[in-house]
């Protein structure tokens, strides 16, 4: 059985990056209502978007809502809470500066940056040297979490199990 992980994400400084600005709304204080379909909105934080503001109109409506604004925070007003939810499939607490192309067959499915739409990308004009975060995680029963960054140009999407057990043995063996 899939068990539901809840975690709290608050970040005041999200990257650091050397000679260049932070991610936007990194501390996830600005908030948007997002109009999602004629008779129902939902909040997202502003510069980030999640599995509801995706490019997939057929499933965007039915994708369940995974971030909220939480009062929950290290430093400031908010923070963003998110949490997976199981539906027909397991749909991960996301939260992404990219836009989402999700799919039922979760081996489709990315995020991806769109150069031409502001509300769709973060650019960034050199390669981030640290990643700083504050998360509050609160286990149910086995639960575990894994907290993870994609940083991508295009389209962004996890390696598959076997290239990253390649990539991962060679990287330890070269420390």
């Amino acid at each position: 059985m899939k068990k539901t992980i809840v975690f709290w994400l608050a970040v005041t400084r999200f990257f650091i990056v050397q000679a260049q600005s932070q991610i936007e709304n990194a501390g996830f204080e600005t908030w948007d209502e997002i109009a999602i379909s004629a008779n129902d909105t939902i909040r997202e934080p502003v510069d980030w978007s999640s599995l509801k503001t995706s490019d997939n109109a057929s499933l965007s409506p039915l994708a369940p809502v995974v971030c909220w604004r939480s009062a929950e925070a290290h430093s400031g007003s908010y923070s963003v809470r998110l949490e997976n939810i199981a539906t027909l499939v397991i749909a991960n607490g996301t939260v992404t500066t990219g836009r989402v192309h999700p799919d039922l067959n979760m081996a489709k499915s990315y995020m991806y940056t769109d150069p031409g739409d502001g509300r769709w990308n973060n650019p960034f004009t050199s390669r981030p040297d640290s990643i700083a975060g504050w998360f509050r995680y609160i286990p149910q029963g086995s639960d575990s979490v894994q907290v993870k960054v994609l940083l991508h140009k295009g389209n962004g999407k996890e390696p598959d199990t076997e290239y990253l057990a390649e990539v991962f043995s060679s990287f330890y063996l070269y420390q």
